[in-house]
C-alpha cells in the first residue's frame, strides 16, 4: 500500500482499504479497523487550529450554533461523504480545563457547516475518543455547566422571594418596620459609642 503525507502541517493522506489503518498527526489520529472500509480508496484527514476553523466556517456561509467556545482544534476527514461498514475512531487532544464540559460536534459541506450533529464521546485526561461511520468536520465544543446554572437560577429566585416577601410583611405590619429600623439605629449608635 503505498502512502504519502501531503506538505503542509496538519494535514495527511493515504489509501485505506480493508485492513486495519491509522492516520497518525501526533498525538490526533484517526483509526479504521479491519473491514470498516470494503475497497480501497484514498481518505485525507487534516487538523486545523480553532481560530483556522473559525475562518473556514466563516467563508463558507456556515456558522457555529451550539456550544459557547473552542475546546479542540478542527478536524476534518475527507471525503466528507465517506460512510463506512464499521465505526472508526478518531483520537483527540482537548483543552485539560474544559475536560469536563465538553461536547464532539460534527457537520460537513453538505450541510453547509451550517447544522451541526452532536457525536459520542469518551474523555480521559486531556484526550477524547469518538467513534463515528461518518467523514466530516469535527470538533470539540464547551459547553454550559448545567449544575452550575441551576444554582444561580435557584439563588436569585431565593433572593427574590426573600425580598417579595419582607415587602409584603412590613407593609401590612408597618409597626415591625419601625421598630426594626429602630433597633437597626441604636446598634449602630452603642457601636460609635465603644470604638
Amino acid at each position: 500500500m503505498d502512502t504519502f503525507q501531503i506538505r503542509w502541517p496538519g494535514a495527511y493522506c493515504e489509501c485505506v482499504g480493508p485492513k486495519k489503518s491509522k492516520l497518525m498527526m501526533t498525538p490526533d489520529h484517526v483509526t479504521f479497523e479491519a473491514e470498516a472500509l470494503s475497497q480501497l480508496q484514498p481518505i485525507s484527514v487534516e487538523l486545523m487550529s480553532a481560530e483556522d476553523g473559525d475562518k473556514m466556517i466563516e467563508e463558507r456561509g456556515g456558522r457555529m450554533g451550539v456550544g459557547s467556545g473552542y475546546a479542540s482544534a478542527f478536524l476534518a476527514v475527507n471525503p466528507h461523504s465517506l460512510e463506512t461498514n464499521k465505526k472508526f475512531k478518531i483520537g483527540m487532544k482537548i483543552d485539560s480545563s474544559a475536560a469536563s464540559k465538553v461536547q464532539f460536534y460534527r457537520s460537513s459541506d453538505d450541510m453547509d457547516l451550517k447544522t451541526w450533529y452532536k457525536v459520542d464521546s469518551t474523555i480521559s485526561d486531556d484526550f477524547a475518543t469518538v467513534e463515528t461511520d461518518k467523514g466530516g468536520i469535527y470538533v470539540a465544543r464547551t459547553v454550559p455547566d448545567k449544575a452550575a446554572i441551576a444554582g444561580i437560577v435557584i439563588m436569585c429566585l431565593v433572593i427574590v422571594i426573600a425580598i417579595g416577601g419582607s415587602v409584603f410583611y412590613f407593609r401590612r405590619h408597618p409597626d415591625k418596620w419601625q421598630n426594626l429600623k429602630t433597633s437597626v439605629v441604636n446598634g449602630c449608635r452603642s457601636c460609635k459609642g465603644k470604638v
